[in-house]
């Protein structure tokens, strides 16, 4: 004979709820869960990029220490790149080597 109509209506009311389920899952949080996951990625990003930074701070800090008031990385520099000279000193230009 079949299913009474008061199980049918239960099948039906249960398989409404359960398609309302996926629809708000589909419609709310599916798309916060990618959002999120979005903005998991872009804070990986932005973490590697702020380690790439501090190393870049680090070697800029060797850089400033080197170059202290004391003059000698500075003298070094002005001297063999710039190839400047004291005015009482005089350059001799020899060949490279080859």
């Amino acid at each position: 004979m079949g299913l009474p109509k008061v199980a049918w209506l239960r099948i039906a009311l249960g398989a409404i709820i359960v398609l309302g389920i996926l629809v708000f899952y589909r419609f709310s949080v599916h798309d916060r869960f990618i959002a999120l996951r979005e903005s998991w990625e872009q804070e990986r990003t932005i973490e590697a990029k702020i380690l790439e930074l501090r190393e870049e701070n680090i070697d800029l800090e060797e850089v400033i220490e080197d170059l202290n008031p004391d003059g000698r990385e500075i003298d070094r520099i002005v001297r063999e790149d710039l190839r400047w000279i004291r005015p009482t000193e005089s350059m001799i230009n020899l060949p490279e080597k080859e």
